[in-house]
């Protein structure tokens, strides 16, 4: 049982770091064209690089006409192991329920305070970095029986 749980979660690892490596926040970009003669629009969206897919928006705190346009941008460090963090625990349940499941195991009846005095959720990846395999066998084990 503790080979499959400690494979699973090696696995969940790889597909986090794959996963958050390719996250991006999508950041809109806005300018108002209340000053711009719908005549000159078009001078105006080449002059400020705004791209082909922009669209029109209303302001209405500030009463303006806007041209948006969505961009992508990298996560920084700190967001990527936030999403790790928020992700792992159910990413790695799910390939250890698939490796407890196929090596005949299942899905049991547990006591889900006992499960989160042993292992809380928002501890799960600090946990697997910190190598502790004792404490994540223990709070996945308990969910399983043969």
């Amino acid at each position: 049982m503790n080979e499959l749980i400690i494979s699973a979660l090696h696995e969940a690892k790889k597909l986090i770091d794959k996963q958050a490596a390719s996250q991006t926040n999508r950041l809109t970009n806005e300018l108002s064209i209340n000053e711009v003669i719908p005549s000159e629009l078009n001078y105006f969206i080449k002059e400020n690089n705004i791209p082909f897919n922009s669209y029109f928006d209303f302001d209405c705190d500030k009463n303006e006409v806007l041209i948006c346009w969505d961009i992508e941008d990298k996560l920084s460090e700190k967001e990527r192991l936030e999403y790790k963090k928020r992700r792992f625990p159910n990413v790695a349940y799910s390939f250890i329920f698939k490796n407890m499941v196929k090596a005949g195991f299942n899905r049991t009846a547990y006591n889900v305070k006992e499960q989160t005095d042993i292992l809380n959720k928002n501890e799960v990846y600090e946990a697997y970095l910190k190598k502790d395999f004792d404490k994540l066998v223990n709070g996945y084990s308990i969910m399983f029986k043969k």
